[in-house]
C-alpha cells in the first residue's frame, strides 16, 4: 500500500464510521494519483511524524475541488459535524467559554488553542464563534438521529 492519508483532526469521526469522504486542498497533479478503488493507509497523524495508521480505506471516487458553498451535509460527511458544532455568540456560556481555564478545570473537551483559551475561534458576521466537542459535558450536544 503506497498511498497514506492523514485525518489528524478527523480522525474520532473516521474511527467511529461517521466520516464517509475528505475534501483536500490539494494542487490537481496530486490529487490526480488517487483513483477509484486505490487501496489507501489513513493514518492519524502523518507517518512523517510518527502517526499511527488507524483504517485501511478504498477509494470510491473522486470529485473535483469544491471551491465554496461547504456546509452542512458536506461538513457531516466530511467528519466535522459529528465531532464539533460551531456556536455563534456573544458570552452564551455563563462565564466558562468553550476551551477557557475555567471550562477545562469543569471538565470541558472542546479545542483549547482552536478556541483561542476561551476567547473564541474566529469572528463570523460579528459574531464570536466556537468549536464545540460533541462529548463534552459542559458544551456538548447530541447530533439528529444519534439521540
Amino acid at each position: 500500500m503506497s498511498k497514506a492519508i492523514s485525518f489528524a483532526w478527523t480522525t474520532p469521526a473516521l474511527v467511529a464510521g461517521r466520516k464517509t469522504c475528505t475534501c483536500r486542498d490539494w494542487d490537481d497533479d496530486y490529487a490526480q494519483r488517487f483513483r477509484a478503488g486505490d487501496v489507501i493507509a489513513a493514518y492519524d497523524r502523518s507517518p512523517r511524524y510518527g502517526g499511527t495508521q488507524i483504517a485501511t480505506l478504498r477509494q470510491q471516487w473522486r470529485t473535483a475541488p469544491l471551491v465554496s458553498g461547504r456546509g452542512g451535509a458536506d461538513d457531516r460527511a466530511d467528519g466535522w459535524a459529528p465531532m464539533t458544532e460551531q456556536v455563534s455568540g456573544a458570552e452564551p456560556w455563563g462565564g466558562t467559554p468553550p476551551g477557557s481555564d475555567a471550562a477545562v478545570g469543569q471538565g470541558c473537551t472542546c479545542p483549547v488553542i482552536d478556541n483561542q483559551h476561551g476567547a473564541g475561534g474566529w469572528e463570523f458576521a460579528g459574531e464570536m464563534q466556537w468549536w464545540i466537542a460533541e462529548g463534552c459535558p459542559l458544551h456538548g450536544f447530541t447530533l439528529r438521529g444519534d439521540e
